[in-house]
């Protein structure tokens, strides 16, 4: 899991708080920040800040481990500064706050985790997602007085009931996974789910699972029905107490939510003021859902803090926007012509290859090749690897082994290949063998072709063995791909979240393959609104700025919005409004030939899966096909070219994104 969220993990707990070792740790700290610089800017920060305690909240929440603190610390403020945390115009937070969302109950799980509760329904959908993440912050800061918490962290009650996507928007999801999760002094210790509309059970949250960790994943309980006792009964068997669950979810905890937001309010300094109402459709009052509350039965909290006594009871951001100029964890590789400075074929290229040759050795991972290569086609993959990468020798070192792992899980090159010879058949994924200006090669991934029946792993072999023939081109090798995916007329069963999933963290992080630029082309309205608002969250901007969307019945539009990216006319199939001439067929079988598959399919494409290409191609002569100098196993040197369900072997939770652009 790269996403910076972490969980809460008794084995790690062996300091006391308040012991000896703490105090030892917490001079190391202090020392490690003014050695590092950042002393200066905690003081200046601390002195305009409630939060004093800040470093030792950091030190607690990473199991006392000095230097996981110290890198957390400056990236805690540079959140809270960015948030306007204990600063700015608070009247919006008050009205946040007081919409009764997201309270900090007092209460505690069997762990001495934090009891959170989230109220999705009763969040204003005039508020941003920049307003949702200061709320979450504000109150989970709150909770950190206590120094159970600081160590065990949070059980957050997520109630999804009679909420929509009004509520709980892509871009609050986005702020919350990238922004504020990441950069808490906080433990995630279990997230209950309770009554999530199905487009956020079924399509948003398995897309979000996608990036980050099993562990995450794992954590996460989902909670379905309309019998609040079975939903208590369910958290308890997740060490959650009756008595700590609130009697609107079906427990016995009573709480005065006016009481605890005031007290967040006065603890967080925050104005007593709030110019903005919510309307009674935005809050329902308290006794529609509550059991009668008497005050002397909230859980006390022996804690103390600025602004109150020590014994107290207890839309998808737009390109550009301050929170996400976003570092990328997938590890998707983007081409970048500033890295490459390596002629291919030169004498210092050769010199790199030795120096990767004698790496491989060093690190043991030439043995492995070397029987890798003796049953495969693609004999040249450390080069391929080491041009992908810029001839930087360390990366493509660490490229190659996970190449090989992906090829073998996948069967590149062996297993029952009458699946994929099928899938290479239906024509969805062709390597045209023309390019764009910078000399990538353009794939044209024809969405609706794909059967329905092919399961994501299908999708995927299909995908490692076209981008893989692509590459007998050198300035492919160094360029990468520009992909053209054309969605007219496809739905969710021709590409579902399951393929989407394999292929951004099976495939694209450990092809060596360097991706220039994605056209997609009429996708359906939840793949284009819902699904790749969600996948981007995952992902840097850099890599959002390389999908270009395109919308419209006219495709001599389409093709000249490709070519103001440096795809010229030429080069775009006439099905897409270019001039390109594309014999399928053909390139359907050099695929095959170059990457040695079986000549036979038992299963036979219906007509409505497989369309007749005459039908919107023009009449194709086959010597204007492109030619590519190019020489590898299988043809001659002049060829004309071109949600894995839970549990499943592909996905068992590593966050391998890698995606490289």
């Amino acid at each position: 899991d790269t996403s910076g969220i972490v969980m809460d993990d008794h084995n790690e707990l062996s300091i006391d708080v308040g012991s000896v070792e703490e105090a030892n740790r917490t001079t190391q700290l202090e020392a490690l920040l003014v050695e590092q610089g950042v002393m200066k800017r905690w003081q200046t920060f601390k002195a305009g800040s409630v939060y004093t305690e800040l470093p030792l909240w950091c030190l607690r929440a990473r199991a006392h481990i000095v230097e996981r603190a110290a890198e957390l610390l400056p990236r805690v403020m540079s959140m809270m500064e960015e948030l306007e945390i204990g600063g700015g115009d608070q009247t919006q937070l008050r009205a946040d706050l007081e919409s009764k969302a997201m309270i900090d109950t007092g209460y505690k799980d069997a762990h001495g985790r934090a009891v959170i509760w989230f109220r999705v329904r009763y969040i204003d959908p005039r508020s941003s997602s920049s307003d949702i993440a200061r709320l979450w912050v504000t109150v989970w800061l709150h909770a950190l007085r206590d120094t159970s918490v600081q160590r065990h962290g949070i059980a957050l009650l997520t109630d999804q009931s009679r909420s929509g996507m009004l509520h709980l928007t892509p871009a609050t999801i986005n702020i919350l996974l990238r922004k504020v999760l990441p950069n808490l002094p906080m433990r995630l210790g279990v997230a209950f789910v309770i009554n999530p509309p199905w487009i956020m059970s079924q399509v948003i949250m398995p897309i979000v699972f996608t990036a980050l960790s099993l562990e995450f994943k794992k954590r996460h309980i989902f909670i379905h029905g309309a019998r609040k006792e079975l939903w208590a009964a369910q958290m308890a068997r997740f060490d959650l107490p009756i008595t700590s669950i609130p009697t609107e979810l079906g427990g016995t905890a009573c709480i005065d939510l006016d009481a605890l937001i005031a007290r967040v309010c006065l603890f967080a300094n925050v104005a007593p003021t709030c110019p903005r109402r919510k309307s009674s459709t935005q809050v329902e009052t308290v006794t529609a859902h509550m059991a009668p509350c008497d005050a002397t039965q909230i859980p006390q909290r022996e804690i103390e803090g600025p602004g109150e006594k020590a014994s107290m009871n207890g839309a998808q951001p737009v390109a550009g926007s301050r929170a996400f100029l976003g570092q990328d964890t997938s590890g998707i590789v983007m081409d970048d012509h500033n890295e490459l400075s390596i002629d291919v074929g030169s004498v210092e290229e050769a010199n790199r290859t030795t120096q990767l040759e004698a790496l491989l050795v060093e690190q043991g991972v030439m043995k492995r090749w070397q029987t890798f290569k003796a049953g495969s086609v693609y004999t040249e993959l450390p080069l391929w690897c080491l041009r992908a990468r810029a001839h930087i020798v360390e990366r493509a070192a660490e490229l190659l082994p996970r190449v090989m792992s992906m090829m073998e899980e996948l069967e590149i090159g062996g297993g029952d290949q009458t699946q994929l010879r099928a899938d290479l058949e239906s024509k969805a994924m062709i390597d045209t063998g023309y390019k764009d200006a910078h000399g990538r090669a353009v794939i044209w991934f024809r969405v609706r072709y794909i059967d329905p029946r092919s399961s994501s792993s299908d999708i995927a072999r299909l995908w490692v063995t076209v981008w893989l023939h692509a590459l007998r081109d050198t300035s492919v090798q160094r360029h990468g791909i520009a992909l053209l995916t054309d969605q007219s007329r496809s739905g969710m069963l021709h590409l579902t979240p399951a393929t989407i999933n394999i292929l951004l963290r099976k495939v694209l992080p450990n092809l060596p393959m360097r991706l220039g630029v994605a056209f997609v082309i009429n996708p359906p309205w939840i793949m284009s609104q819902v699904i790749m608002p969600i996948v981007f969250t995952a992902l840097s901007l850099e890599f959002k700025k390389r999908h270009i969307f395109i919308h419209g019945a006219r495709k001599e539009l389409w093709a000249a919005q490709m070519a103001r990216f440096d795809l010229p006319i030429t080069s775009i199939p006439t099905e897409l409004g270019g001039t390109a001439c594309i014999d399928l067929d053909a390139l359907i079988a050099r695929v095959c030939l170059f990457a040695n598959v079986a000549p036979t399919c038992p299963r036979r494409k219906s007509s409505t899966q497989v369309e007749t290409v005459t039908a919107h191609m023009a009449p194709c002569d086959a010597t204007q096909i492109p030619q590519r100098e190019i020489e590898g196993p299988g043809e001659k040197a002049s060829m004309n070219g071109a949600q894995p369900v839970a549990g499943s072997r592909a996905f068992l939770g590593q966050d391998t994104s890698g995606i490289v652009m």
